[in-house]
Parts: structure tokens; C-alpha cells; sequence
């Protein structure tokens, strides 16, 4: 006020005013832009409690007091100035822990997150010392968790970028790359790689050896000659050991024998054995030739006699075929020998000629082939159809905003309390703010725990006031939620192995179908069905919205008028354990057996009942009544129900189903 009515004087009223009064106006003024910044600073929260959604009241703190003088600034209170440097500090903290939040689980890392990975990881090392020790280490080890399996994922990438392997440069680089890479990983980051993808990474290496060092064909086509002229030589060989056997001239037989085996093998101490082997025998046998003949030069000359060493000599048999007796001869036909007839070879049919199956497989491996490329292409089709559906982040986030919701009444805390209650003990529950340092909206992130496993299996938005799931759901629950409500597409985010799904929750959901697919999440990414245990089911129960008339004693006396028809056992409400103990209602079956249908619980006054129906049945009374859950109690081989008697069931919906029941179990 004062400012404003110096300011409305005329210059000639202002140099009427007094030096003194204008510098006290100005002194004040100033003192009010120190107070002003120092009240912004003090305002912040402790640096403990900073995270980005503080990012602008910081900033606008900063930029108020850099706008002070220099002679102003030195008022601010030393204090006050550390609250602030402290806080953006905090605020530096705070901003790379949720950027490593993000990340997606070291599981689902692909190389299409390097750069997200690398920012992360630039973002922490621009931290001082200090700032560093203040990142929770569970928030550090996710990042080194992340940068290793990246690691392996760039070294797949390699070896399935490798391609065809020819022999030039590029592939060369390709696959001694990938092996590089490979052998820089950790033991245990190789024991992340798949036997299939080292597999493919070896092939390349010996198709490229192969490419690049041929293996000689030379040896097999010596080894080919070498058998083929040693047959012939072996021929000779045995003609010269016979002939001088029989004539008791030359070397003996054994000599002749010996001499090949020994050159032999030695010869098999080379690298190719067979070629050395035959090679070696062919030398031995030609030299033995050669030894024997000259030393029995005769023999040569008796080659055209060949068949005379066949012929009985009287000058070489021994001498006591001399003395042997002489039987008394007698006249003999003769007679010629019976030419005998080969007997028939039975042909395996499996042992073909390969002329007479080669077209035939030729054929098959053709059409296989060609099945095989069709079905390739069609699964590739499907996969890029698929893809085209999936929703990137930002499409889903504007597709709930133009949806018309529930506001918050079903988003972030809703989800937090429901799973909180429902769940405690199997679930981790991870609460945020609800922007991000980049403007974005940040989800809250849920996770499935069992033992030291977790595992993500919600991200829960709110955008501009509408809630928006993104779920790691199973197909079957997918299609059901598709043919219910018109905004359920498949989700591009997060990156994951998994089929992951946005939910924009607009006014066709109800808190209990939410519910609902909560459960069948978190069961989904534990590994279980989606059937609810006792204990559940009873929590289900006492935290169901209105309460039903019909009690125990009413449903027994209601199934009463079926006589020994229905066996009932009505039973005391507690067991010492203080636990709600179940009536159990048995129907006696058309073939005279007695089968439970119906479990009857009451339970801080509520209702529940276990019911054995078939699963069509279960489902129509699904679409009636939402507080239908499949029941993992009893076991059994047939398929259970829990029901809540809520206020949706009349008394001639209950009595229906006890109808129903009898009937489908008798």
C-alpha cells in the first residue's frame, strides 16, 4: 500500500517527499522479498521427505531467491539457504531412484532399453559421494541387476544378428564380435545365455573355418588311387608267395607278409590314418614285388603258366603219398557236378537303393520345407497384427482420460487398500506420487512376493483424475474382460516376455470386478490359478457390502423338504481354533451314493457357501452375482465355488441355487 501510493504521487509531490521515508519504503520492500523467499524455503519438505513431485515448488524457491541482490541475499538466513541446496539435492536423489524404478525387471530386459539403462546409469554417477550413499541399494542393485542382463541381451543380439555366414570381412566382425562379447560376460551371465543361442554362435564359428580353410580334398582322392592300384598289387603279392612256395625258393611267406604290415603301421602315425595306412601297404606290397621277383626272375617268365601251380606235381608231393595203398579202380561215370542255384535274398523294404527313395524324400523334404516358410510367415503375420493392437503407454493414458470414469474412487488407493487387506503377506505394496520429474503421470507398482521371488503384475495410473490398470494378466481373464468392456486392448508397456493389458476404469467397472481382477493377477503371476483359498474366501466374505437374511438354520431348514433325499449336518459355528466351522450338506445321489455339495459358513455376519457345480453353471451365476470366485477348498477333482450371500441374492435366489444344487449333484 505504501509502494502504491508513492508511486500514485506526481514527480513533483515525490521530490517532496523526505530521502529518509523513500530509503525506510525501499528497506522494507526488500526485507519483504528476503522474508518472501525465506518462507517459499522453509515450506519445503525435509529432504528426507523430497521426491519429484517437489520438483517445482524447489525450483520456484531457487528462482525466487537468485532473484534477490547480492546484498539481499546476504540476509537469508544460513540455514534456510542449506534447507534449499539440500532439498535439491534430495530432489537429484530422488529423480534417478525413479528413473531406475522404472526399469523394466532384469527378466524382461531387452537391448530396446540400453538407452533408458544408460541415462540411468549416468543420472547416479552425476551424483556427488554423498548423494550416492543416500540411494537405497535395493534401488542400485535393480540398476546393476538391469546393466547385466543388458549385457547378455546385447551378446544374443549379436549372435542372432550374425546371419548367413559367408566368407568376407562382415562376417568375420559379426561372429568374432559375438564371441568377444561372450567371453567378457561373467559365469553366471553365461549361464543366462540359451544352450540354443552359444549353439548357433559355435555353427557360425566352424561354417566360417570351414569357409575360410577348406578341408583338401586331396587326401581323399590319393587314398581313392592308392586302394584302387593296391588291389592289383596284392594280386601280384600272392602269386609270388604262391609261386615260390610252391617252388621252396625266394623269402617266406611270413617274411613276405611281415614286411607290409610293419610299413604299414608305421605309416598309421600320420594325421590322415587311412590314407597312410593304404598308401603305406601299397609301398610295402610293391616293394615285396619287386624283392621277391628279382630273386625269382622265373616267376615272371611263368605268369602265362599261372594255372600250373594249381596242378598236382608228383616231384613236390610228400613222399608218403608215395607209399599210400591203391584202392582197386573201378569203371565210374562220369558225372558233372549240379550247378547250384543261389537262394533268394529277402530285400528290406527300409533298405531300398537310395535311387529308389531319393525322389520320393526329395518330394517330402520339399513339401516340408515349403509348410515349414508358410507357417513361418503366417506366425509372422500374427505377430505383427498383434503388435499393431498392443497400445504404447501414451495411447493408453489418453484413452482413459477420454473415457468417462470414476475419477479416483477406483484407482490408486482403492487398488492399494483391496490388495493390502485381501492379500497381506503375498503381495508388496508400492505407493507413489502421481507424477514423474518429466511431467508424466507415475503408477503405483505392485508386486507379487513368494519367498524371495517378486514379480510385477500391476501398474496402477491415474490420469487427469481417471484410474487406468495395466495388468500382466492370463488370456482366458483377457477375453472376458474384452467381452465385457470395450477398452481393453493389449499393452506395448512394459517391455515383457508376458501378455500385459490396459484397463481404463470407466463406469462399466465395479469395485468388486476390479477386485476380481486384482486376485487373478496376483495369481497369475504366482504361478497358481485363480481360485481363492478358505481363508480368502472368508476375508472375501466379511468384507462383502450387505448382509443376507438366510443363515445357516434357515438354509438347513429350507433343504429340509427334500427328506432323506439331502443328508444335513448342521454343525456349532467355531472351532477351538476360533475359525467359522462349515455346515455340510450331502445329497444322496440316483445311484444311491452320498455326495457334499454345499460347505455353509457364517462368518462375522456374513454368509458364504463352497459349492461343487459344474463351471457353466458357475459362470452364469458369475454374470449375476460378482462375489463368484472359484474355490481352491475342498480339493477335489470336480471344480468348487465360493458365494457370498450378498444383498444382490433375494430369498428366491438363494433357494434357487439350493435347488439348483441339489439337482446337479444328484
Amino acid at each position: 500500500a505504501a509502494r502504491a501510493a508513492y508511486d500514485a504521487l506526481t514527480d513533483e509531490e515525490k521530490a517532496k517527499v523526505d530521502p529518509e521515508t523513500l530509503a525506510k519504503l525501499e528497506e522494507a520492500e526488500s526485507a519483504l522479498k528476503v522474508i518472501a523467499v525465506t518462507e517459499a524455503i522453509d515450506a519445503l519438505p525435509s529432504s528426507d521427505e523430497i521426491t519429484t513431485a517437489d520438483k517445482e515448488a524447489i525450483e520456484a524457491a531457487r528462482e525466487a531467491y537468485e532473484a534477490l541482490t547480492d546484498e539481499q541475499k546476504e540476509k537469508v538466513d544460513p540455514e534456510t539457504l542449506a534447507k534449499i541446496e539440500a532439498a535439491e539435492s534430495a530432489l537429484e536423489v530422488s529423480a534417478v531412484s525413479e528413473a531406475i524404478d522404472e526399469l523394466p525387471s532384469s527378466d524382461d530386459i531387452t537391448t530396446a532399453d540400453k538407452e533408458t539403462i544408460k541415462a540411468a546409469r549416468e543420472a547416479y554417477e552425476a551424483l556427488t559421494d554423498e548423494q550416492k550413499e543416500k540411494v537405497d541399494p535395493e534401488t542400485l542393485t535393480k540398476l546393476k541387476e538391469a546393466e547385466s542382463a543388458l549385457e547378455v541381451a546385447e551378446v544374443v543380439e549379436l549372435i542372432k544378428n550374425i546371419g548367413n555366414v559367408e566368407n568376407n570381412e562382415e562376417s568375420k566382425e559379426k561372429i568374432e564380435a559375438a564371441r568377444a562379447a561372450y567371453e567378457k560376460l561373467s559365469e553366471d551371465q553365461k549361464a543366462k545365455i540359451k544352450d540354443e543361442d552359444l549353439q548357433a554362435l559355435t555353427r557360425a564359428e566352424k561354417a566360417y573355418d570351414d569357409l575360410v580353410n577348406p578341408k583338401s580334398q586331396a587326401p581323399v582322392a590319393l587314398l581313392v588311387v592308392a586302394s584302387v592300384l593296391l588291389i592289383p598289387a596284392l594280386l601280384m603279392l600272392a602269386y609270388l608267395i604262391l609261386y615260390i612256395t610252391k617252388k621252396k625258393k625266394g623269402p617266406t611267406v611270413m617274411s613276405a607278409v611281415a614286411l607290409p604290415v610293419l610299413v604299414g603301421a608305421a605309416g598309421a602315425t600320420g594325421a590322415f590314418v587311412a590314407l597312410y595306412v593304404v598308401a603305406g601297404l601299397l609301398v610295402a606290397v610293391v616293394v615285396a614285388d619287386v624283392i621277391i621277383a628279382i630273386k625269382n626272375p622265373q616267376a615272371i617268365k611263368d605268369i602265362k603258366n599261372f594255372k600250373q601251380l594249381f596242378k598236382k606235381d608228383a616231384a613236390n608231393e610228400p613222399a608218403a603219398a608215395e607209399a599210400a595203398p591203391v584202392a582197386p579202380t573201378q569203371p565210374v561215370e562220369a558225372t558233372e557236378p549240379a550247378a547250384e542255384e543261389p537262394a533268394p535274398v529277402e530285400q528290406n523294404p527300409a533298405e531300398k537303393p537310395a535311387s529308389e527313395e531319393k525322389p520320393g524324400q526329395e518330394m517330402e523334404a520339399e513339401e516340408a520345407r515349403i509348410a515349414a516358410e508358410e507357417a513361418k510367415k503366417a506366425e509372422e503375420a500374427k505377430k505383427a497384427a498383434e503388435e499393431q493392437k498392443r497400445l504404447s503407454l501414451q495411447q493408453a493414458m489418453a484413452l482413459a482420460r477420454a473415457n468417462k470414469g470414476h475419477g479416483s474412487a477406483l484407482g490408486k488407493e482403492f487398488c492399494a487398500s483391496y490388495l493390502e487387506k485381501r492379500h497381506e503377506g503375498s503381495v508388496e505394496i508400492n505407493r507413489r506420487e502421481n507424477r514423474t520429474s518429466t511431467g508424466l503421470p507415475l503408477a503405483d507398482t505392485h508386486f507379487a512376493v513368494d519367498g524371495a521371488k517378486r514379480k510385477c503384475f500391476v501398474y496402477v495410473y491415474e490420469t487427469e483424475g481417471s484410474p487406468m490398470l495395466l495388468i500382466n494378466a492370463d488370456e482366458r481373464l483377457a477375453e472376458e474382460l474384452m467381452e465385457r468392456h470395450q477398452n481393453v486392448h493389449p499393452s506395448a508397456f512394459p517391455k515383457s516376455k508376458d501378455a500385459w493389458y490396459s484397463l481404463p476404469l470407466d463406469d462399466t467397472y465395479s469395485e468388486e470386478e476390479v477386485g476380481r481382477v486384482l486376485d487373478r493377477c496376483l495369481a497369475h503371476a504366482l504361478g497358481r490359478d485363480d481360485a481363492l483359498s478358505l481363508s480368502e474366501s472368508l476375508a472375501l466374505a466379511r468384507s462383502s457390502k450387505g448382509r443376507h437374511a438366510f443363515d445357516k438354520k434357515a438354509i438347513c431348514e429350507y433343504l429340509s423338504k427334500y427328506g432323506d433325499g439331502v443328508e444335513l449336518n448342521a454343525r456349532g459355528n467355531a472351532t477351538v481354533t476360533g475359525l467359522p466351522l462349515a455346515d455340510t450338506h450331502y445329497v444322496v445321489g440316483r445311484d444311491g451314493k452320498r455326495r457334499c455339495f454345499a460347505y455353509v459358513y457364517q462368518t462375522g455376519g456374513a454368509m458364504m457357501l463352497l459349492i461343487k457345480a459344474n463351471s457353466d453353471y458357475v459362470e452364469a451365476l458369475r454374470s449375476e452375482h460378482p462375489a463368484v470366485r472359484d474355490s481352491a477348498f475342498p480339493k477335489s477333482k470336480e471344480p468348487w465355488a465360493s458365494v457370498v450371500l450378498d444383498d444382490t441374492y433375494s430369498d428366491d435366489d438363494v433357494k434357487k441355487l439350493l435347488d439348483d444344487l441339489v439337482e446337479i449333484n444328484r
